[in-house]
């Protein structure tokens, strides 16, 4: 899964600083999935992005002066946020010491978050991040994968055993139960072979008493 703006600006190896209040932004805009971080000073770069792309600039679009026109920051973001960019990361000290106000009115106008790069960071040390925060939490979710079907095997070894030794005990249980009812008609056989027996013995002997004198 995509690294998020939010993991980006946590960094403090980066030294990334958030220009936008966050409270002004969208309800997770900095939460939102990075799908890639990219860097061009294009007037307009979004032919060649896709949507939720952090894009890095160091403003050269706006020209080398001093000043940066508010019509043509606000008409820059606008174009931005029309391609779906999740983010802009501004470069300081390549062409401008800091990030020009009339950009960080138009981004808080269109609620795109806007961060500073500071000189010493390269924008490929921003895309590096990225991709390792991706892949470090693609492996922690791998790893918890494993982890989850290890478990559910193991609990379904723990549940087959249990149902085995169930079965067993119900045959043992059987097992007695059936020798108990042998036992029994055995006992009642034996009686009522006993009771014939002693029967047949007191026949003669009442004939015996019967007969006429």
């Amino acid at each position: 899964m995509p690294a998020d703006l939010r993991t980006l600006l946590a960094q403090e190896a980066l030294g990334l600083r958030l220009l936008s209040r966050e409270d002004e932004l969208p309800a997770g805009a900095l939460s939102r999935p990075i799908p890639w971080v990219h860097s061009s000073d294009l007037p307009d770069p979004t032919p060649f992005l896709t949507p939720g792309v952090v894009l890095l600039t160091t403003g050269t679009q706006f020209g080398s002066g001093a000043r940066v026109s508010r019509a043509s920051a606000r008409a820059y973001v606008s174009r931005l946020a029309a391609g779906g960019v999740g983010g802009v990361g501004f470069g300081t000290e390549v062409i401008r010491d800091g990030t020009p106000g009339p950009l960080a009115a138009a981004c808080a106008e269109h609620g795109l978050p806007l961060f500073e790069v500071p000189y010493r960071t390269p924008f490929i040390a921003v895309a590096q991040a990225s991709t390792a925060a991706a892949t470090a939490e693609a492996a922690a979710i791998k790893a918890m994968g494993e982890q989850l079907r290890a478990a559910a095997a193991e609990a379904a070894r723990a549940a087959e055993a249990s149902q085995q030794r169930f079965l067993a005990e119900l045959t043992r249980a059987n097992e007695v139960q059936h020798a108990k009812l042998l036992a029994a008609i055995q006992a009642h056989l034996a009686q009522v072979r006993l009771a014939a027996k002693q029967s047949s013995r007191c026949l003669p002997r009442a004939a015996m008493l019967t007969r006429p004198a």
